[in-house]
């Protein structure tokens, strides 16, 4: 029994080390393949894509590399002038300082620039995202009154039931 409950214990901790090589991997291949690869408003929209699956399933643990690909996005989305591919690797940028770095201070222009490359690109869902970004740094930094008022401007542009909930719970 005792070797049984070894050897998956060993086998666990390899897989979850082959994992993390395979994460990073991942990470590193993306940014070779961006930095490479012809830039096409496609392309960045793919990438913005890809960077919006790796929050949701959680920043891996190489942080630079990560940014480094935010980064190297929104290079490319510049490049192209791609109004919208700047606004969601801005927004992004910001939400990488946020959830790495507490560092809403660097957040807050980022989403404000985000949010006004959004309005060109008449991009209504991103726009309401900035702000409601905007109004969970508040909401963070106990300013209430102001929460409340990004979460109204987020509800003004794209009705999402997230900032609903937000906004009742500022009140």
């Amino acid at each position: 029994m005792k070797r049984t409950l070894s050897f998956l214990i060993m086998l666990l901790l390899v897989s979850s080390a082959f994992g993390q090589i395979n994460e990073e991997y991942n990470l590193d291949s993306l940014i070779v393949r961006l930095n490479t690869s012809k830039d096409t408003l496609a392309g960045v929209k793919e990438y913005t894509d890809q960077i919006a699956e790796i929050f949701i399933a959680g920043v891996p643990d190489d942080h630079k590399s990560f940014q480094k690909l935010i980064t190297d996005v929104l290079e490319v989305a510049k490049k192209l002038d791609d109004q919208e591919g700047i606004g969601w690797a801005n927004y992004n940028l910001a939400k990488f300082e946020i959830g790495m770095n507490s560092g809403y201070s660097k957040a807050l222009p980022l989403l404000l620039e985000a949010a006004s490359f959004f309005n060109d690109a008449n991009n209504k869902f991103g726009v309401s995202q900035c702000y409601m970004q905007m109004g969970v740094i508040s909401y963070v930094s106990e300013y209430y009154e102001d929460a409340i008022k990004n979460f109204e401007m987020s509800l003004s542009y794209f009705d999402n039931p997230t900032s609903i909930y937000l906004m009742a719970i500022s009140y």
